[in-house]
């Protein structure tokens, strides 16, 4: 059979899009076969046993900033996961958190403009960039790090992630990264971090079982920590 260059061409280019489609099923495959077990918690790694004091204090002021920007839009935001922690055995943060975590609602963000909610944040001196992948803004004033994670109305009254990780593990997202919606019903309580009130789910620790599930009842330091 006589081949022409068009049958030529056509060739290498099936080829080529049949084991891209392939190879990206064997990713994806992969992925979901991920199961929880395979999931290490940040405090399961090495990490600093301790921050310095200049640290923490401009960690407490981005978390004082992260709350005017919020409460200046009406936008529901709350201390969560280690900052919640530090907030409700000590009304400070954790000795060896390195990071401010909040969470907020989706719904109540989207309703302004996000050009506009950057502004806010320079405004505070906060640098800030979304997130895709976690569903989050990262942000930092100073030494400080934080971390903003969105959560949105989802079926049987529950709140759920953003993110593009959610879809690729989503048996992670279901078991550590939903909770009932009561816990962010307004208006949220408010806690103590140094002296600066900051907002707390409803339930307090409640939401805890929800985020650590296999241990949240414990006090647990990062690996190497005594």
């Amino acid at each position: 059979m006589r081949l022409n260059r068009h049958t030529c061409f056509r060739r290498p280019v099936v080829l080529f899009v049949t084991c891209l489609i392939t190879a990206l099923g064997i990713v994806g495959f992969v992925s979901l076969r991920r199961d929880d077990n395979q999931y290490i918690p940040w405090y399961k790694n090495n990490a600093p046993c301790s921050i310095s004091p200049e640290q923490q204090t401009d960690m407490v002021e981005l978390a004082a900033r992260i709350h005017k920007v919020f409460g200046n839009l009406k936008i529901r935001h709350f201390a969560c996961y280690g900052t919640l922690w530090g907030i409700l055995r000590y009304e400070n943060l954790l000795a060896w958190d390195n990071n401010i975590d909040f969470c907020a609602i989706n719904e109540d963000i989207i309703k302004h403009d996000e050009n506009w909610l950057f502004r806010m944040f320079k405004k505070y001196n906060i640098q800030g960039s979304y997130n895709n992948w976690e569903g989050a803004y990262d942000v930092r004033y100073g030494q400080a790090f934080g971390k903003i994670t969105l959560f949105q109305f989802e079926v049987d009254d529950e709140m759920g992630r953003l993110g593009m990780e959610r879809k690729v593990y989503p048996s992670r997202h279901l078991r550590y990264h939903v909770f009932p919606s009561w816990m962010v019903k307004a208006p949220l309580p408010l806690g103590q971090l140094r002296g600066v009130e900051i907002p707390v789910p409803r339930g307090e620790a409640d939401i805890m079982k929800h985020h650590y599930p296999d241990d949240w009842w414990n006090e647990v330091k990062p690996k190497g920590c005594k």
